[in-house]
């Protein structure tokens, strides 16, 4: 329960507003939950990615760089928006 309708407010804005309906994962903003839709639950993008057609744009929504893997995309948002190395948009496959 919430003590006013303010903080019922700002937990709703915080946690539930950029919900994915899939899976019920939470992102910060609408880029962050489009790109999860697309790579996550997207059967086109998952067949683009068999046949090595897919990209993978950046996560930082004013920067439209793309990349072929998300290996790539991960060193670039290392290099260049100084993303922590332990950083990853997709968890690790359990191999």
């Amino acid at each position: 329960t919430f003590d006013t309708l303010s903080a019922c407010d700002k937990h709703y804005q915080e946690s539930h507003v950029f919900e994915c309906s899939e899976c019920k994962a939470v992102f910060p903003n609408n880029h962050l939950l489009d790109l999860h839709l697309q790579e996550t639950h997207d059967s086109y993008f998952a067949t683009a990615l068999e046949r090595s057609k897919a990209s993978y744009q950046c996560l930082v929504s004013s920067c439209h760089e793309v990349f072929r893997t998300d290996n790539e995309r991960c060193m670039h948002l290392r290099s260049k928006h100084g993303y922590p190395k332990w950083f990853r948009f997709h968890p690790r496959s359990k191999e």
